[in-house]
């Protein structure tokens, strides 16, 4: 095992070496953990399921973190050196807080890294929904690209309010950027009357409590996705669940989002790629077919 995680390491270590990233993808691989590395001196060990964690001590970092999340509620210490409540990290040169205060989710997704550069890309003058925002890193790469409206949706008030401060830390200027509590699958009156959205990112998780499963809702909600569109909007639609392949996806996204034709998948960064069929994040981006009066 050591050699397995030297090697996918080193292979990483040629990145900017002070920015945030996953090193190791245990799950691509079979191994029960993830390793994400903070910054040049911190790594965060994620456990999966009961490990010898003394067989990290090899790893040449001054802060070693283990949190284990097959533990409930999931536990978080120090294998080596000192462990903070949160941390200033740089992705692609842009600054978020991630918080090891006990939640599972750190704050920040390493597997979307290829997803965001686009964002930052292809956002310049669009009005933007970000559905399911959590801590609002897709609307920073979004507001750096140049989008000239964007909505972030979440349950959580404490998600929204890390997502403020993620702008904040990168002196964005607030404006026209708008952080909205609410309950997608109650009601989606607030979405009609914010839009129509040129951009619509809808990346939920796969799994939360009883408000949401992607078995049940996904295909559901997407069907709603259409109508919420400019003319010429796109619909960046994601699914992060090994238990769902990429063509049941495409076969959900074919048969609800109406009037739209499927234009590019994007992929997950070699580092979290998972072996298997489709079994890494899904990603794909559908665009309105434009109609010409003739």
């Amino acid at each position: 095992m050591k050699e397995i995680i030297r090697k996918q390491i080193l292979s990483c270590l040629g990145e900017n070496q002070k920015e945030f990233r996953r090193i190791f993808f245990g799950r691509g691989r079979n191994l029960p953990f993830n390793i994400d590395r903070l910054d040049f001196r911190t790594i965060l060990i994620t456990c999966f399921e009961e490990i010898d964690i003394n067989s990290f001590l090899f790893l040449d970092f001054p802060n070693i973190i283990i949190q284990n999340r097959y533990t409930k509620p999931c536990e978080i210490f120090t294998l080596k050196g000192e462990l903070k409540d949160s941390y200033i990290v740089q992705e692609n040169g842009i600054s978020f807080k991630v918080y090891l205060d006990g939640n599972q989710n750190i704050g920040l997704f390493p597997e979307m890294r290829l997803l965001k550069n686009f964002l930052k890309e292809e956002s310049k003058g669009k009005k933007v929904l970000n559905m399911f925002s959590y801590t609002c890193s897709f609307s920073v790469y979004c507001a750096l690209g140049g989008a000239r409206e964007i909505h972030n949706i979440d349950m959580m008030k404490s998600a929204l309010e890390r997502g403020r401060e993620n702008h904040r830390l990168n002196l964005i200027d607030l404006k026209n950027i708008y952080f909205h509590k609410h309950n997608i699958k109650k009601s989606w009156g607030l979405l009609k009357r914010k839009g129509p959205f040129d951009l619509i990112i809808f990346d939920p998780p796969s799994a939360q409590g009883k408000s949401f499963t992607a078995q049940s809702d996904y295909q559901n909600m997407l069907s709603r996705l259409p109508q919420l569109l400019t003319r010429e909007g796109r619909a960046i639609i994601c699914l992060n669940s090994p238990h769902i392949s990429y063509n049941q996806l495409q076969v959900w996204a074919s048969n609800s989002l109406y009037d739209m034709s499927f234009e590019r998948r994007i992929d997950v960064g070699p580092e979290c790629y998972d072996y298997g069929p489709c079994e890494s994040v899904k990603i794909q981006i559908w665009k309105k077919n434009v109609r010409t009066n003739l």
